[in-house]
């Protein structure tokens, strides 16, 4: 087990585990705990651009350009990002209360995009501050972005055809069948969305929201996190997962063996984040009550046998997951960590994880 020291050296690399010969088949997952400003910070999302990391804490953004090694936060925004999306060198942050800002140059200086957003009072009269919805999605598709928005009880969706300059609440066209619209995914050439209304239904479309068609509803909630494993959309959702068959029309859904027991009880294990990475389907698992939920942590998927394993992290509340470069970052209430999983055979060798440190030494969990 690492504990911190005090190298000075500017990259130092460390043999972070040494696997034994004899090793069963699997994958070996190792943990890193990233240093340099964000060991002890609640990260709300995490994000990458080509050469650059983005997580998003109370106090704005930080930005690594070294795959996590050292980290610093931009400049022009101070509010807390709730979403993100990254295309090439723009980045599009939603915020609570705040609306849209748009970075033209990967982070580094920002501008309010909000033009076209719906405006709330406060509940209370002698406030007199104009807020603006809670923005918990944004989507960048080939020629538009769309952003979900919730306010209370009231969710809007909203098209920009120019970056964000401009939103256009679409919410009337696209949900006139439904209360509105809780999330969006494109894919295989339609726009997917989970939609609010008796059914708790869905629908798809094939010309950017023109017209619409029925799926069938989701089983366990209205707001999944959306992933592409083996060109199959995965709708991931609080206490299960569901798996788009085209054949059939119909979600099926993935066995929980292996998974902890997910329920709507009290102390409840929900899955809070997804991501394909290595070909297998991550999430990452957080049980809410007041032991520090021993049931927390990171959990994957294999396709090829249908099964979930334990991927580490254990007693960890995780927020969000990010695969890039090959390798896997998780964000969590208390800093971020790196993994990239070995490959481990029957009668292997030594297998070494090394990682990346700089100043502080990192510390494993």
């Amino acid at each position: 087990m690492w504990i911190r020291g005090f190298m000075r050296t500017a990259i130092v690399f460390l043999v972070a585990m040494a696997g034994l010969a004899h090793q069963p088949a699997g994958n070996a997952q190792t943990w890193v705990k990233l240093h340099d400003r964000v060991n002890k910070e609640w990260i709300s999302v995490l994000e990458a651009g080509e050469n650059r990391l983005y997580a998003g804490t109370v106090y704005g953004i930080l930005v690594s350009d070294d795959q996590g090694l050292t980290w610093r936060y931009v400049l022009g925004l101070k509010h807390s990002p709730l979403s993100m999306a990254v295309d090439g060198n723009t980045v599009y942050v939603g915020t609570s209360s705040d609306g849209i800002f748009r970075s033209d140059d990967a982070g580094e200086t920002w501008t309010p995009t909000s033009d076209g957003l719906r405006t709330f009072k406060h509940h209370l009269t002698h406030i007199k501050k104009v807020f603006l919805p809670n923005i918990s999605q944004i989507l960048v598709t080939f020629d538009e972005v769309i952003a979900v928005t919730r306010h209370g009880h009231v969710n809007n969706t909203y098209v920009s055809t120019n970056r964000g300059d401009t939103w256009h609440n679409v919410t009337g066209i696209w949900a006139w069948w439904a209360q509105s619209i809780q999330s969006v995914v494109q894919f295989d050439g339609y726009l997917w969305c989970s939609v609010s209304d008796f059914s708790s239904g869905m629908a798809r479309s094939s010309d950017n929201g023109r017209t619409w068609e029925w799926a069938p509803r989701l089983k366990y909630g209205l707001d999944p996190d959306w992933v592409v494993l083996h060109h199959r959309l995965y709708a991931v959702e609080e206490i299960g997962v569901g798996r788009w068959n085209e054949q059939t029309r119909d979600w099926e859904y993935l066995p929980v063996e292996g998974l902890p027991m997910l329920s709507w009880a009290f102390n409840r294990t929900t899955i809070t984040s997804s991501v394909v990475h290595d070909d297998r389907l991550y999430v990452g698992v957080s049980e809410f009550n007041s032991n520090a939920g021993e049931q927390s942590g990171v959990y994957v998927f294999d396709p090829n046998t249908e099964t979930w394993s334990s991927a580490g992290l254990a007693g960890v509340w995780i927020t969000d997951l990010l695969s890039h470069d090959s390798i896997l970052y998780a964000g969590t209430w208390n800093g971020i960590y790196a993994s990239t999983p070995q490959r481990v055979h029957p009668h292997a060798k030594a297998v070494t994880t090394w990682g990346r440190v700089k100043q502080d030494a990192l510390v494993q969990d």
